[in-house]
């Protein structure tokens, strides 16, 4: 039986670790034994999982061909 890892210190990595899909099997099963009959740790499953979702469709802008000149510029323009 798996300990509750929001009463023991490893809640942040376990429940993050596991949020971001790179638990090994065994441990997963762990986590999801437990988060099918812990509220709390369920909830902060669920958030992480959301998280990760939203920084998966996530795209940045595409970079100016004049950002490394402007950028410099101002570097330039501060000194």
């Amino acid at each position: 039986m798996m300990n509750c890892p929001l009463e023991t210190g490893d809640r942040a990595e376990l429940l993050v670790t596991y949020s971001s899909r790179k638990l090994d099997a065994a441990k997963a099963a762990f986590v999801e034994r437990h988060i099918a009959r812990c509220d709390a740790c369920r909830e902060v499953v669920s958030g992480q999982q959301a998280l990760w979702d939203a920084m998966d469709m996530w795209e940045a802008e595409p970079v100016s061909s004049a950002f490394n000149r402007r950028l410099y510029w101002r570097i330039e323009a501060q000194v």
